[in-house]
């Protein structure tokens, strides 16, 4: 059987599960090497459940398979695209796709030739000890550190009813977007792995922090960079923040060929990267003209993360330990109102780069279609499909550049031995 494709997504077919023949909506698509499986929901409401494709196909016709599966035909003006979660169709024609594709792909190849300008620049002037930036950098490790310890005890003051708490607090804030694309709140509520939707739900609880955190840097990036555009500033935000979140994890290590790098892991806590992720959002939208907390969504932050952090961007950058049926740990634990543990998340630092880069470029994308008052893809389905087809083929890119992602990270280790907070 061919493989299936985003197409399928929202959609109810038969399928065999447990043996038993039912029906479901298809709610996500995993790639193995070898093999392929769906997350159907069988009763509404509930989380979905993974079956092999093998079992789509067991019971299915080949008429009614057919439109499932990706047909490339030479003579073909358009290739239909099922609307998720509804009855009605959409067309988008391959031209048009193959151009907001190729400009992703661009534009993650510009992205990452401008970052060994920036490093060059900073270690010259760190060396110089005339950066600016070495005080901005360790201000944000201290306010990481305390917004770390704030998230920490914030949870603890939760208490064992923590999980259902959180889980109706990203429900709520969701609801508040009229039409909001089915996938999304799927997504959150399906792929994401009980750590994640709580590591983000209780940020978003104390929004203000992160936004006048992120107001602060944007403030003095536009002061020390007057010259520079709205993008440019927003890429100076992203390697800050990427530099932050490595904690001088690459100092040290032999990391000069690609073999040794794509083999070096790394462990994070999964509440810091949330938390600056959170706060790369904000910038680039306080850079947007969007600079007061209450003409900004919470949802839309929210829904911003679940574009991106879908399944397939979280298996291609090794985060399947954030995938519900996939995880590899379990969530923070309570125990008598005590935190045992912090989630601790461990991918390859290459990973880590290409997700800040990911962010960005997403937020910038929705930012600029927000400014520009087009089609919503928190609310359309059209754009929903455009929109998250660029950020699967910006990452692609993005994961593909190893010459380019190897001397970024000598470059950070270069920073990291330099900024004495960092070691």
């Amino acid at each position: 059987m061919e493989k299936l494709t985003r197409d399928i997504l929202g959609q109810t077919f038969h399928a065999t599960v447990d043996t038993k023949k039912t029906t479901g909506k298809i709610l996500a698509i995993a790639n193995f090497v070898d093999k392929q499986q769906v997350c159907i929901q069988v009763t509404e409401g509930k989380n979905g459940i993974w079956i092999p494709t093998l079992d789509l196909g067991n019971v299915f016709t080949i008429s009614e398979t057919k439109s499932l599966i990706k047909e490339k035909k030479v003579d073909e003006k358009y290739q239909p695209v099922e609307k998720i979660g509804k009855k009605e169709r959409i067309t988008i024609t391959e031209k048009k796709e193959e151009e907001f594709i190729l400009l992703a792909e661009e534009n993650a190849k510009e992205d990452l030739d401008l970052q060994p300008a920036f490093y060059d620049d900073l270690l010259n002037k760190i060396n110089n000890k005339v950066s600016k930036d070495i005080e901005v950098i360790n201000q944000n490790i201290e306010d990481a550190q305390q917004f770390i310890n704030k998230l920490t005890k914030d949870f603890q003051d939760l208490g064992k009813n923590h999980l259902k708490f959180l889980n109706d607090y990203l429900n709520t804030v969701l609801s508040h977007i009229k039409n909001l694309v089915e996938q999304i709140s799927q997504t959150i509520q399906n792929i994401w792995a009980e750590s994640l939707r709580e590591s983000i739900a209780l940020i978003m609880r104390d929004s203000s922090l992160y936004f006048n955190s992120a107001k602060r840097k944007i403030n003095y990036l536009k002061k020390t960079y007057p010259q520079e555009t709205n993008r440019q500033l927003a890429g100076r935000l992203t390697h800050h923040l990427t530099i932050i979140s490595l904690k001088s994890k690459l100092f040290g290590h032999d990391l000069n060929t690609w073999e040794t790098l794509k083999s070096f892991y790394i462990e994070l806590e999964l509440l810091e990267i949330s938390s600056l992720l959170t706060k790369l959002i904000y910038g680039v939208a306080i850079l947007h003209g969007f600079d007061k907390l209450e003409i900004i969504d919470i949802g839309e932050i929210i829904g911003i993360l679940g574009l991106c952090l879908t399944i397939d961007s979280l298996k291609e950058l090794g985060l399947d330990s954030l995938i519900q049926s996939l995880k590899l740990h379990n969530p923070l634990v309570m125990n008598n109102k005590i935190v045992e543990s912090t989630v601790k998340i461990t991918f390859n630092a290459v990973s880590n780069i290409a997700l800040f880069q990911m962010i960005r470029y997403a937020s910038y994308l929705y930012y600029d279609v927000k400014t520009n008052d087009l089609e919503n893809p928190l609310t359309s389905v059209e754009a929903y499909q455009k929109f998250t087809q660029q950020i699967q083929s910006y990452l692609n890119k993005t994961l593909n550049q190893k010459d380019k992602l190897l001397k970024i990270v000598k470059n950070i280790a270069q920073v990291e031995e330099k900024i004495e907070a960092l070691a």
